[in-house]
């Protein structure tokens, strides 16, 4: 921990470590109905999906963070039926970093590959589940796997060092045939 003056707040010599400003107990709610968005900003639950290799929500959604993420999902409805996820995200792509290759995995079994281009910003994704990736109760994890992301300030972009893919808004489940 930093000294609380070299870090430019009120003077003391009292260390600074971790702010803890909550801390869950129980098990988090993973559950998504079908038909119903679940958006990623600031303020809404979201967050509550996201297992790792993700940015802090912003105001319109959440970056990848690297070139892995996860989400945890429980999808409702049938889970000897296949589902879909629609994804709607907005790519990390400028001139400079002109693709970036999406893809989408649940436990071993490869589901989605999306190359996003500078001059192709349509951010529907769509994701099809076989019942396979899924638990007994519909639970499943999504694997989303980015090549290459690239850093904003690498690229002389802004001093963001993060290394944003996909941005996520939101994702919406859905039956097979339904999305």
């Amino acid at each position: 921990p930093a000294r609380r003056v070299y870090l430019g707040l009120r003077s003391g010599s009292r260390r600074s470590g971790l702010h803890l400003r909550s801390l869950p107990l129980g098990e988090i709610d993973h559950s998504v109905l079908p038909h119903q968005p679940v958006v990623f900003g600031e303020g809404t639950d979201g967050d509550r999906l996201l297992a790792g290799g993700w940015s802090l929500p912003d105001a319109t959604g959440v970056w990848t963070d690297g070139d892995r993420a996860r989400l945890v999902l429980e999808l409702g409805g049938d889970p000897l039926i296949e589902a879909v996820l629609v994804l709607d995200v907005v790519p990390f792509v400028t001139p400079e970093h002109a693709e970036l290759a999406v893809d989408v995995w649940a436990l071993d079994t490869h589901l989605a590959h999306r190359v996003f281009r500078h001059d192709d910003l349509e951010g529907r994704f769509v994701v099809r589940l076989p019942p396979s990736v899924r638990d007994e109760k519909g639970r499943t994890f999504i694997d989303v796997r980015i090549d290459p992301p690239a850093m904003p300030v690498a690229l002389v972009l802004s001093p963001d060092a993060r290394r944003p893919g996909p941005h996520l808004r939101s994702l919406t489940p859905g039956a097979s045939g339904h999305s």
